[in-house]
């Protein structure tokens, strides 16, 4: 009876390793596709309140506002079970680390641009999200609907069926910022012990130009109006610079 009982045991932790390297598989599908979503995000938030303003463009960002929380919560389900309970090998558990720091980081920056936003769309209301009007008629970069919506080519590794309802603006920044820090509670993983896969090269240094004494400086500025959090109501015209910067 031993041999057929060390068979089975064989074969289950077979299975627990490809379920591993499968859901692997779907986190790194699952980050590529974040990282489009979110960057069409941040490209659609930049053209409100100019030229290109419209009811078109809007429901695109809010299209994209939608897949970033579908992806997110997927994301954030599947590396937090991966790195509690996954039985994954020494590369797999680096990479799972490195694009659980990077996740980390994309989350933080797309609630700030979430932020700025909600803010500029206080600030620019429109009449009807089916207006195709622009809001500043220049003649000049006006939205173009011809090209169709980028957003509904950025497929979802897991479907459309996880995760919650998407949640008013207002909560979901709010909600970015609980979902971080009960990340950084649930999985230990320092920052510095994550080791970069490629090094910056001295030339793209130089290139820059910029020097570490006035990137600290320009941290220290920036910091002051980082956190625009929609409880405040305080807003005005002359913070829109500081927001959009």
């Amino acid at each position: 009876m031993e041999a057929p009982m060390v068979s089975s045991r064989a074969v289950m932790k077979n299975s627990i390793l490809l379920a591993a390297q499968e859901a692997v598989k779907e986190c790194r599908k699952g980050w590529s596709s974040l990282t489009q979503v979110t960057a069409c995000f941040q490209q659609l938030a930049l053209c409100l309140g100019g030229s290109s303003d419209c009811g078109p463009l809007r429901e695109e960002l809010e299209e994209a506002r939608r897949k970033t929380h579908q992806l997110s919560s997927g994301l954030q389900i599947r590396l937090t079970n991966l790195l509690t309970n996954g039985k994954l090998n020494t590369r797999d558990r680096e990479d799972m680390e490195r694009l659980w720091v990077l996740f980390l980081s994309s989350m933080e920056l797309f609630q700030q641009d979430l932020n700025k936003a909600f803010h500029l769309l206080i600030i620019f209301p429109l009449n009807s999200s089916k207006d195709t009007q622009v809001l500043v008629s220049t003649g000049l970069g006006a939205y173009r609907t011809d090209g169709g919506n980028r957003t509904a080519t950025i497929q979802l590794p897991w479907g459309t069926t996880e995760g919650e309802e998407l949640p008013d603006i207002c909560i979901h920044i709010v909600k970015l910022d609980s979902m971080i820090q009960q990340m950084m509670q649930t999985v230990n993983i320092p920052i510095w012990a994550v080791e970069a896969t490629q090094e910056v090269s001295d030339q793209a240094i130089e290139a820059d130009g910029t020097t570490s004494e006035e990137i600290l400086a320009i941290e220290e500025e920036s910091s002051r109006c980082r956190r625009w959090y929609c409880c405040d109501r305080r807003c005005r015209l002359g913070r829109l610079s500081c927001m959009t910067s």
